[in-house]
């Protein structure tokens, strides 16, 4: 999935590795794939064993100094190499998501597997999709594309927002923090990929209001999809997922007909001829 960098600006980066790592290069390549710079990249080089292991995804570290939550790792079990995310750090315990598939044991050896960079503001000058990150190593390599953009897209849809659908739809039904806050990423993530598609994703100002029903849309099908959570008169399941495709495909069509590129000639000035941004109301 791209991500957004505001125009002119530095944005600070980091990739995640398989873990076999080690001395990474990098190399930043405008959307005609011509070599913008070339910043420098640095393995995330903390390490530490395992003391104790109370389940599949809750550690006790010999020592948690230098660990980032957020941030990605691997560890070694039984020969077994697995990566895992730290989501929550208390002295040295720590609570990782995925689940190890072979539960840890005292001994076995954490290293970190992220790559961190800066894409330099000179790499920024020119609003514009597809611009490349590759980090290579030898024969591998891994690639981040990115947008320059006028204005970041601001989250119309926030976990919390899932959450008490959630509690409306289907009171009885619980889920962690974690898979709101994935499952509202998901959306966001659909979202700008529409917006993209329009070809002016770059310039558009935009209120966020106007794309909460269409993200709620997209969450109901993921609810359903994802946990086969469907409204009790959804007698045909089938036909509720094509009802809310063709939801989904209105709203788009509402929202992207209502988008104006304030700065079509990119002076960074509005025209006098563009129009102010548009804000529509979409009725359930």
């Amino acid at each position: 999935m791209a991500i957004d960098i505001k125009k002119d600006q530095s944005h600070a980066l980091e990739i995640v590795t398989d873990g076999s790592w080690t001395s990474p290069t990098c190399e930043v390549l405008d959307p005609d794939g011509s070599t913008l710079s070339t910043p420098s990249a640095t393995l995330d080089t903390t390490t530490t064993t395992v003391a104790s292991a109370s389940s599949s995804y809750e550690l006790t570290l010999t020592s948690a100094a230098g660990f980032v939550v957020g941030r990605w790792y691997k560890i070694a079990t039984d020969g077994v190499t697995s990566l895992f995310r730290v989501m929550r750090i208390s002295g040295s315990d720590v609570t990782i998501s995925p689940a190890l598939s072979i539960t840890a044991e005292a001994g076995d050896t954490i290293a970190g597997v992220n790559v961190s960079l800066t894409v330099p503001a000179g790499s920024t000058a020119d609003l514009a999709t597809g611009y490349q990150v590759i980090l290579s190593e030898g024969g591998k390599e891994e690639r981040v594309v990115y947008n320059v953009v006028r204005r970041l897209f601001i989250d119309a849809v926030k976990p919390h927002h899932i959450r008490q659908m959630v509690v409306n739809f289907w009171p009885s039904y619980e889920l962690s923090e974690l898979v709101y806050d994935e499952i509202s990423q998901v959306v966001q993530d659909e979202m700008r990929d529409e917006l993209i598609g329009t070809g002016r994703y770059p310039h558009i100002y935009a209120d966020p209001n106007i794309f909460k029903t269409l993200g709620l849309s997209i969450a109901r099908r993921i609810m359903a999809i994802r946990f086969s959570l469907y409204p009790p008169d959804a007698d045909d399941r089938q036909m509720y997922l094509e009802d809310l495709g063709r939801e989904r495909q209105r709203y788009i069509s509402r929202i992207v007909g209502s988008l104006q590129a304030k700065d079509d000639d990119n002076d960074g000035d509005m025209d006098s001829d563009d129009m102010a941004v548009f804000a529509i109301r979409v009725t359930r």
